[in-house]
């Protein structure tokens, strides 16, 4: 899983005004905060909690705010944060190459799917 959102990270990475912040929300971080740091550690980059119930709700009210006008910009209202995780390099290589062996691995199965 891990992997799969290092790769959709970097899919993205190029629409971001600079770098962009990862945050994060949900059931699943915060009740293994262990996730927390397995996702910085495999997209390389920091990541924040959102201190927030039903964050989705909260994303999803902005962004009809930003598109109706209301707000200017989503960065205007800022996310509460909780515990922040920072990326172990060591940790960043080890998955990197696990990443690659695992791309490798999806590449050659779907091909021959197919």
């Amino acid at each position: 899983m891990a992997y799969r959102l290092a790769a959709v990270h970097d899919s993205l990475s190029g629409y971001a005004a600079g770098e962009a912040e990862i945050i994060g929300s949900g059931g699943a971080l915060r009740a293994w905060r262990m996730w927390g740091q397995i996702i910085a550690d495999t997209t390389g980059r920091p990541l924040s909690l959102c201190d927030q119930q039903e964050a989705t709700s909260r994303g999803t009210a902005l962004l009809a705010l930003r598109s109706l006008g209301v707000i200017e910009a989503l960065d205007s209202l800022p996310t509460p944060r909780g515990q922040s995780f920072v990326p172990r390099q060591p940790n960043y290589e080890a998955y990197r190459q696990a990443r690659a062996s695992q791309h490798q691995l999806y590449e050659s199965v779907v091909n021959r799917a197919d």
